[in-house]
């Protein structure tokens, strides 16, 4: 007999918080967000929480191009697929997810690449 249970997943979807104005906050990251041993820290602290998955998206810009009402907004990101490599060094109970665009890499590179 199957048993259900619950699959708990943390979204890294912007580094210095959700909220756009998130960066402005005194406690909140600055450049490390650009360093591997943030997200090492984070992914470690999740496996500790008995969180299962990870979850990062990629995206295609910065939005330091988008109209966002903020003069110096850049949300600034490494790019997922390297990243989540990395972390499956670093872990060994976290599923990595993460996403990649087919408009700008044909569907077979992105494939390879996952692969």
């Amino acid at each position: 007999m199957a048993r259900d249970h619950m699959i708990l997943s943390a979204f890294f979807f912007n580094p210095q918080g959700d909220h756009r104005m998130s960066w402005r906050h005194p406690r909140a990251p600055e450049r490390e967000v650009l360093d591997f041993e943030f997200y090492r820290d984070l992914v470690q602290a999740a496996e500790r929480a008995r969180i299962d998955t990870i979850f990062v998206a990629d995206h295609v810009s910065i939005w330091d191009s988008v109209k966002s009402g903020v003069a110096h907004y850049a949300n600034a990101r490494l790019e997922p697929l390297t990243l989540l490599s990395a972390l499956a060094g670093v872990t060994k109970h976290i599923g990595l997810i993460t996403t990649a665009s087919s408009s700008y890499s044909e569907p077979y590179n992105v494939a390879r690449m996952f692969a």
